[in-house]
């Protein structure tokens, strides 16, 4: 089965912590920087299907410890000018009302983060499954022990191994083509290694976001030039189209197959014209409008690698060679 290029971008702490205004307003997720630039940058192209990003469970839990921290702090400073002010006849503090010590405001930020990742299904958060924490835990000791990477030579680095397990535990990395994980810490640089013999593919360790989002662009050019054609290819008409097409070509074995991989769209040029012996009523000015997409679709008993010229503007086909191979 030929399947679309799929994405994970994994996040550290240190690429989210210091992109929140926590003193802006503490009822509310607030996001800004590296994470929001990364969200925008897939929702605006439209790759929610194909681009997800993940944080850690324990990323998500430092993100709320420092929150609290923050809250705390704050809170501690009202208070602190309040019993300044409170006998001044002046002020009449009153009707003031602080949270009392059973409000949970861990949970309750907690709960915000999650209802704003949970309303936008390409963001997850990474878990440890429960049925694992032994034998992680034992790892980590080890490691710990003998300073092995993410732990430095003071056998610091707890939540970074905490990190790397939860990566390499993730049971849907396999469903990913391509892994990025955004970080400033190198450490994470040696452990490639045994990322790429668990999983069999490269965890690419990008630390700054504009070059992440670039290597995205490369994966996913055709998407970013050629959004309402790739929308298209995508919609239950074009394969409609296809299939009234192919029936023209007296084709008739093709049936029931669905448009799995968009590969590569181009401009087309008088050397595809001729490839696809295109009438020759096409001139240059014509080849504006003309596109030469090359994608693959596939039905229970087959798979079909296929190059057509289509006309951008009206989404006519124009031209096709397709050809097959038994599953």
């Amino acid at each position: 089965m030929v399947l679309e290029p799929r994405t994970l971008v994994i996040l550290d702490t240190n690429k989210v912590r210091a992109n929140f205004e926590w003193e802006k307003d503490y009822s509310n997720f607030e996001l800004k920087g590296d994470f929001v630039r990364i969200i925008d940058w897939i929702e605006q192209n439209r790759l929610q299907g194909l681009v997800s990003v993940g944080l850690p469970e324990i990323v998500v839990e430092e993100l709320v410890a420092n929150r609290c921290a923050n809250f705390d702090q704050e809170l501690e400073r009202l208070k602190l000018s309040l019993k300044k002010l409170g006998n001044l006849s002046c002020c009449n503090l009153t009707g003031i009302v602080l949270p009392g010590e059973d409000f949970d405001y861990r949970q309750f930020f907690k709960n915000k983060m999650e209802e704003y990742m949970g309303a936008k299904p390409f963001l997850i958060i990474l878990k440890l499954d429960r049925e694992v924490h032994a034998k992680t835990l034992e790892r980590v000791m080890k490691k710990a022990l003998f300073k092995a990477k993410p732990f430095d030579d003071s056998g610091r680095g707890f939540k970074d191994a905490l990190i790397w397990e939860t990566i390499l535990n993730f049971k849907d990395m396999n469903g990913y083509h391509n892994v990025f994980l955004l970080t400033e810490d190198s450490d994470f640089d040696s452990l490639q290694g045994e990322f790429a013999k668990t999983f069999s593919k490269d965890l690419h360790r990008e630390s700054d976001t504009t070059t992440l989002i670039v290597n995205l662009e490369k994966i996913y050019g055709l998407y970013v030039k050629y959004p309402e054609l790739v929308r298209y290819l995508k919609t239950e008409y074009f394969r409609s189209k296809l299939s009234e097409y192919l029936a023209d070509e007296l084709d008739f074995a093709i049936v029931n197959f669905e448009v799995k991989r968009i590969v590569a769209i181009n401009e087309v040029t008088r050397e595809d014209l001729q490839e696809f012996e295109v009438p020759e009523t096409y001139t240059e000015d014509d080849l504006v409008s003309l596109k030469r997409v090359d994608f693959a679709f596939e039905n229970k008993l087959h798979e079909f690698n296929a190059a057509m010229v289509i006309e951008a503007t009206t989404n006519e086909i124009v031209a096709l060679h397709h050809e097959g191979t038994s599953k």
